[in-house]
């Protein structure tokens, strides 16, 4: 028998112009790609190289385990190809694949991805947050479709901001709302930058804060609860106070009404009335927050009530959150997606069960990277979505929140006992992005302990540091000290430090 040959050609265009007619982006694409073709080649190839060297200026380095150096170098990778700084668009739990959740955005962006960028990338960071205030009018056309005040944004997204859910059982994930109210409070604590958050910023804050203020209904003892929602974990809808939504949504009105002054607004005083007496739920007998009002125990799909401790920072002793530790690895699906286990391993740190948070740290990778380019995906042994850089955005938080911990406040960036990944000699955060300044920790394994250095964007008189003795305390005005550039400042293995612009 004779052979056929096929041939056929395929031509693909990444546009972000939407301004271009539909029948004239494969011409657009065409005359990009012969103008790159004029070019001279070597110094094209110099100027791409030149690019990636600024844009990883800021990266996450790991000595004495070339695996884990390349999973996180994988990673990072997996984020940077989803996103630009110039391009206020979002992206998909598959980046920029549309096989994967159909392309759409979700929590996934602002939780999982998006806090790698804000510390290390705060222009995409940026980007990314914008594309979200771009669509403020069309959050508050929900809401008002709803029946509710403020802005509600939808749980998946896309170009116009509207609803694109094919699945109407999760239209209640309403903590997409207190997700991007977070990110937005986070970008905010991490830049310093009051003029965004004049322009734009606290807009979003205050219409999520007064979303929220509609759905909590009050009850009569004068608390608040917030019903008929889902939280992360998919395998239980429709219920009443679930913790982790519950937590968030009284971070957001708090952030509104604490915020307010420094944009000239006055306070609204029913937010923080409904902040302070929101219901989140706590079982004394059993010593752990059960996931939502009338919860049995069942399986959990995916890290849910445990994320009040990191990132949320809900206030509670040690002994609770390695309660709620222990009570929920018990109970969550162990077929779950990616970016659960890592969050295991931050709070088990965090509570300093070291010998647990590594065998976590472990399970937040092993079984869900396929091939030689390591892409994530979403479930072990390669099911469930592909190039799934949600999973990716959830294990560099377990590197440089977890390991290098690396946190967020109000006032500070705190750096509680950086300390090498497990089975590695050293570990760099380089280039982190606070307030102006850029910082490198380096911890080591060796009794020298770990150093910060302020590589640039200050001087002396910029930033300055304080030790304390464990996270959460508040040091004394004799405590800090100024932070000199260019010099690095060494600290004991197991020491906390807080930073603080003079500035802010």
């Amino acid at each position: 028998m004779g052979s056929v040959r096929l041939l056929a050609s395929r031509a693909t265009s990444v546009d972000d112009d939407r301004a271009a007619a539909n029948d004239n982006v494969l011409q657009r694409a065409a005359t990009a790609l012969q103008a790159a073709e004029q070019q001279d080649q070597d110094a094209f190839y110099a100027a791409h190289v030149a690019a990636c060297a600024s844009l990883y200026s800021s990266r996450i380095e790991v000595d004495g385990n070339t695996t884990l150096a390349a999973i996180v170098n994988a990673s990072l990778y997996g984020l940077m190809t989803a996103l630009r700084g110039e391009v206020t668009y979002s992206t998909s739990p598959g980046g920029l694949a549309t096989n994967t959740y159909h392309g759409h955005t979700f929590w996934d962006v602002e939780t999982w991805m998006w806090p790698t960028l804000n510390l290390f990338y705060p222009d995409i960071a940026l980007s990314v947050l914008t594309y979200r205030s771009n669509r403020l009018g069309a959050a508050e056309s929900i809401a008002r479709s709803h029946h509710m005040d403020g802005a509600m944004f939808p749980w998946e997204s896309a170009f116009t901001g509207q609803e694109t859910d094919p699945a109407p059982g999760t239209l209640n994930e309403e903590h997409i709302q207190g997700d991007i109210a977070f990110a937005f409070r986070q970008y905010f604590q991490a830049t310093g930058d009051g003029a965004w958050l004049n322009s734009t910023g606290y807009d979003v804050l205050a219409k999520v804060a007064a979303f929220w203020a509609s759905k909590a209904q009050r009850n009569s003892d004068g608390s608040y609860s917030i019903p008929d929602i889902m939280g992360p974990d998919e395998y239980h809808g429709g219920v009443t106070d679930s913790v982790y939504c519950n937590v968030i949504a009284q971070l957001s009105l708090q952030t509104a009404h604490d915020w307010a002054a420094r944009v000239g607004r006055a306070p609204n005083a029913t937010l923080q009335t409904i902040a302070q007496n929101l219901r989140v739920l706590f079982n004394a007998s059993t010593g752990i927050h059960p996931e939502y009002l009338g919860y049995d125990g069942s399986t959990v799909k995916q890290a849910d009530t445990i994320l009040i401790g990191y990132p949320l920072g809900y206030n509670m002793t040690a002994a609770v959150r390695a309660a709620d530790l222990n009570y929920y690895r018990e109970r969550t699906d162990p077929h779950g997606p990616a970016m659960t286990w890592g969050m295991f391993s931050i709070g088990y740190r965090d509570v300093g069960l070291a010998a647990e948070a590594d065998d976590f740290f472990q399970q937040s990778f092993e079984g869900n990277l396929v091939g030689p380019f390591l892409r994530w995906a979403e479930v072990k042994g390669g099911g469930g979505a592909f190039n799934f850089i949600t999973g990716a955005g959830g294990f560099l938080q377990t590197v440089w929140a977890g390991y290098g911990g690396a946190r967020l406040t109000d006032d500070v960036l705190e750096l509680r006992a950086p300390s090498p990944l497990p089975g590695s000699t050293g570990l760099l955060l380089r280039g982190l992005a606070y307030q102006g300044g850029r910082f490198t920790v380096e911890a080591r394994q060796s009794p020298a302990g770990w150093t910060l250095t302020l590589a640039h964007g200050g001087d002396a008189s910029s930033f300055e540091l304080a030790v304390v003795a464990a996270a959460g305390v508040i040091p004394t005005p004799d405590q800090w000290q100024p932070l000199p550039a260019g010099q690095p400042q060494a600290f004991q293995i197991g020491s906390v430090v807080l930073v603080r612009s003079k500035s802010a």
